[in-house]
């Protein structure tokens, strides 16, 4: 299995297990500040920065946290660039050798550069429905806001699409692919969630 960065703002998509196509869940395909939605979660913890992170993204979740989901091996970073594999933000991907078991992390710092960041511009790509045509309130992540958003839900096939604000600006997306079913991909993606909020506190 192979983890392609999912960071476009309007046409990128990732491959997932069975080679299906579903673009970022914190991707929007417009530009400019996203209009007010009362639906949208609201961050109420101490926004946190990820610019120290922004070079060093497959540091931004702890080694012995990757070493017990079983990611012994180090991350391929993508840094965030202007095409549509690269312009949500940078990323890091990792994969478990011979299981087909994958986490990659986006930090959307390039849709926060373009307006559509946030879990605004999450709610506003699925109001759109071009390519967030599912979203769902996800737990807290650390006190700070999520919702699972994906092209279509995956869940029950193994793959978690997992986006948790972290500013009212800024947002990052962790996915979970290859996993067994709803419960175990999702506990995946928001057992590394936990552990990018905390690394982010800590900057």
């Amino acid at each position: 299995m192979s983890l392609v960065v999912s960071a476009g703002l309007a046409t990128a998509c990732t491959p997932t297990t069975g080679g299906t196509a579903s673009p970022a869940p914190s991707a929007s395909a417009s530009t400019g500040t996203p209009p007010v939605d009362p639906d949208v979660p609201k961050v109420t913890q101490p926004p946190l920065d990820a610019g120290k992170y922004v070079s060093d993204t497959c540091a931004v979740i702890p080694k012995d946290l990757l070493a017990s989901m079983k990611y012994t091996e180090g991350g391929d970073y993508k840094p965030a660039g202007n095409t549509p594999l690269t312009a949500a933000g940078p990323s890091c991907s990792w994969k478990i050798e011979g299981e087909g078991i994958g986490l990659q992390v986006i930090l959307g710092t390039g849709n926060r550069d373009q307006g559509t960041g946030g879990l605004a511009g999450t709610y506003a790509a699925y109001r759109q429905k071009r390519f967030v045509k599912f979203l769902e309130p996800a737990p807290a992540v650390e006190g700070y806001p999520a919702v699972y958003a994906d092209i279509q839900d995956e869940r029950p096939m193994g793959t978690c699409a997992l986006v948790v604000g972290i500013a009212d600006d800024l947002s990052f997306s962790l996915q979970a692919q290859g996993y067994q079913g709803q419960d175990d991909s999702c506990a995946a993606a928001a057992k590394a969630a936990a552990g990018v909020v905390k690394t982010l506190k800590g900057a």
